[in-house]
């Protein structure tokens, strides 16, 4: 819903004020017994309405990001001061962890890239996600680090 000059929030509480203003008008004609059912349906429209607003905003803070780039990836997650930018470039580890134990699938559960510099990032994502990063990562930094295990 949107009202020119007024945020998503309070263009909700004035639409419910005005519906509750028109059907106490409404209700006012109608008798005093008419007006205390009709003011406790506003009341329980507007406490759910808030409620609503709450939740959801409550979520969208909580939300973290994931976002892929030919470079390397940027993760934003809720609580911590900054986002964690990993390049291919600086990383110098891939972790593989592979699920044999559980019912729902067998295979590759997790995989986490790390740096030099302590950076690590793990897809919040599902099994999709996780394997195409354990590709990529294959693909790019398998020349980087198979000439040091050989040397090693």
């Amino acid at each position: 819903m949107a009202i020119p000059g007024y945020s998503q929030s309070q263009a909700l509480w004035l639409v419910v004020l005005l519906t509750g203003g028109v059907i106490a008008v409404g209700a006012g004609a109608a008798g005093a017994a008419a007006l205390a059912v009709f003011s406790a349906l506003v009341a329980v429209c507007t406490l759910f309405a808030t409620w609503r607003l709450h939740r959801a905003a409550r979520s969208r803070a909580r939300l973290r990001l994931f976002f892929r780039f030919p470079g390397g990836f940027i993760d934003l997650i809720p609580d911590e001061p900054g986002p964690r930018v990993l390049r291919w470039s600086d990383s110098d580890s891939v972790t593989l962890v592979f699920n044999d134990s559980d019912e729902t699938y067998n295979g590759l559960s997790t995989c986490t890239l790390s740096s030099g510099s302590r950076t690590s990032i793990k897809p919040p994502y599902g099994r999709q996600m996780t394997c195409e990063l354990a590709r990529e990562a294959k693909r790019i930094l398998a020349p980087k680090i198979i000439p040091s295990l050989i040397g090693a």
